[in-house]
């Protein structure tokens, strides 16, 4: 089943979409007699298509909706599903009518299950109520929030058992919330190159101290044909038995195109979270996908790779030595 999420990055939210999933006894759902699984979604798309035409809106929230909905959401065979309390069959009737068709489903809501109209009500009090405490590192770690089909769900760097306990304190405690976590932190070996076809990728400083938030990564293009990069990248870190696993970030980033001229460089920048992965010194890796004008042996995109140093030597980060680059800075 689908949901509906908010992602906020500092103070602004954004709207996308992912899977959800319930734990709770789930409502009942009236199939009125329609049990074979339809191509894709276009007949829902037009039973929507028509109750907008009649009401001006079927947005769960929106007055001109009408009371009987409390949301909905297409299911794993693309019926439309409509939650509802009241008259089912009354209320399937007027559906019916409206659209011409029977191949949609009503939910009935049952007590001790949301909503997608409740969970919105609280997720709204949930935000308001994040917004006005003071611990900024809870703050940092929530990446992301949003409602299901029955939850309403929060999405950390790291979800811990601590900072679930912390958000339930100041935030909310309502059993509707679910947690996850944005990365499934697991072994990672991989290896790329850092230099190659005349492209290179390197750390800016020699070394960084391991309190750093950040980390500048150079990506220097030697050729003479314009290279293209974006926001998103990953981390991983060695540990003290030589294994490298992925380090917990903030992976929502915007799609940006960065087009690097030949014979420039440009400047991207590695977030580390350090109050929240409590990063250690030693070796960490950076990735970062380069797409490539058409031409190089049918190559249009390759990933590259650069290892840079954490350490808790602060007088060494003070004389750290900045690599030398060639070209003056110059994207499009």
């Amino acid at each position: 089943m689908k949901k509906t999420f908010l992602l906020f990055i500092t103070s602004l939210f954004f709207l996308t979409s992912c899977i959800g999933s319930n734990n709770k006894e789930a409502s009942s759902i009236n199939e009125a007699a329609i049990s074979a699984p339809l191509r894709d979604q276009s007949e829902g798309m037009k039973i929507l298509q028509k109750m907008i035409h009649l009401y001006g809106s079927i947005s769960i929230g929106d007055p001109r909706t009408p009371s009987f909905i409390e949301g909905r959401y297409f299911d794993d065979e693309n019926y439309i599903v409509f939650q509802v309390r009241g008259d089912s069959s009354s209320i399937r009737d007027s559906i019916k009518k409206i659209a011409g068709s029977n191949l949609f489903r009503l939910e009935i809501i049952k007590e001790g299950v949301y909503s997608q109209k409740e969970l919105k009500k609280i997720l709204y009090n949930m935000h308001k109520r994040l917004s006005n405490i003071n611990d900024d590192i809870l703050k940092e770690n929530i990446i992301g929030s949003g409602i299901s089909t029955h939850n309403i769900y929060v999405t950390f760097i790291r979800d811990t058992p601590e900072m679930r306990k912390a958000f339930r304190e100041k935030v909310s405690d309502s059993p509707a919330i679910k947690f996850e976590s944005s990365i499934n932190a697991k072994e990672n070996n991989s290896v790329y190159p850092n230099d190659t076809l005349g492209i290179s990728l390197k750390p800016e400083f020699s070394v960084y101290a391991d309190t750093a938030s950040t980390v500048s990564i150079i990506l220097i293009n030697n050729t003479n044909e314009a290279i293209g990069c974006g926001e998103h990248y990953s981390v991983t870190y060695q540990d003290d038995n030589g294994r490298w696993y992925d380090l917990p970030i903030n992976g929502n980033a915007f799609d940006i195109l960065h087009l690097v001229s030949g014979k420039s460089y440009f400047r991207a920048h590695a977030f580390l979270y350090p109050r929240i992965n409590n990063n250690k010194p030693g070796k960490y890796r950076f990735f970062y996908d380069i797409n490539l004008k058409p031409g190089y042996e049918g190559i249009n995109k390759i990933k590259m790779m650069t290892e840079f140093t954490l350490t808790d030597d602060y007088n060494a980060v003070k004389n750290a030595k900045q690599i030398e680059i060639p070209y003056t800075n110059f994207t499009i």
